[in-house]
């Protein structure tokens, strides 16, 4: 095995002790010790990646977002994406609930935030397209549904929200339709105005 191949099974076997023992007990009562003993390494060898248990823990979430991010290249549409982002969230909903009771949601967010961004500006601009509307209210409505579709997120992984991911996406479909007929009303009534 190569330099990097060992390096990276050392961190994947590290964030995975770590996602086991946050299971149990929040991040902040998880020792280094602890991890490197569960993974067999010597505490240097920890050091050696990483200077301490949260730095881990963000390596370990740009790791999902990136793994994440190459599963969801071929989708073709922003209802896909979504799908595809709550089922993966969902899938690691216990690791993700112990990140928010101790690093809050804004620090997930932080990891998702860019891609949802750029998905959620494709979205309106597809809505948007031939319509006229200002970019800078498009720009506007873009940054509103990304923040508004990042706190859905997390109120859905903390339990807040009884919803399936199908019928969170389904509500959103209809809550953006929604949106871009209302603007196109509001457009056609400036312009009838006029």
């Amino acid at each position: 095995m190569n330099t990097t191949g060992r390096n990276d099974h050392t961190k994947n076997a590290l964030a995975s002790a770590l996602a086991k023992a946050m299971e149990k007990k929040p991040i902040q009562k998880i020792s280094v010790q602890e991890l490197t003993d569960v993974c067999g390494i010597r505490r240097q060898t920890f050091y050696y990646h990483f200077p301490d248990v949260y730095a881990l823990l963000g390596w370990t979430l740009e790791r999902d977002r990136a793994a994440f991010e190459r599963e969801q290249a071929n989708l073709l549409c922003w209802q896909e994406y979504a799908l595809m982002l709550l089922r993966f969230l969902g899938k690691n909903k216990k690791r993700y609930v112990g990140i928010c009771s101790c690093m809050g949601w804004r620090f997930i967010e932080r990891f998702y935030r860019d891609e949802l961004g750029g998905v959620a500006e494709k979205a309106v601009n597809y809505y948007f397209a031939g319509r006229g509307a200002d970019k800078k209210y498009v720009a506007f409505v873009s940054s509103f549904c990304t923040s508004s579709a990042l706190a859905l997120m997390g109120s859905w992984i903390l339990g807040e929200l009884d919803y399936s991911p199908e019928e969170i996406v389904g509500f959103l479909d209809t809550l953006s339709r929604d949106a871009v007929r209302g603007a196109e009303q509001r457009q056609l009534f400036a312009e009838s105005a006029e």
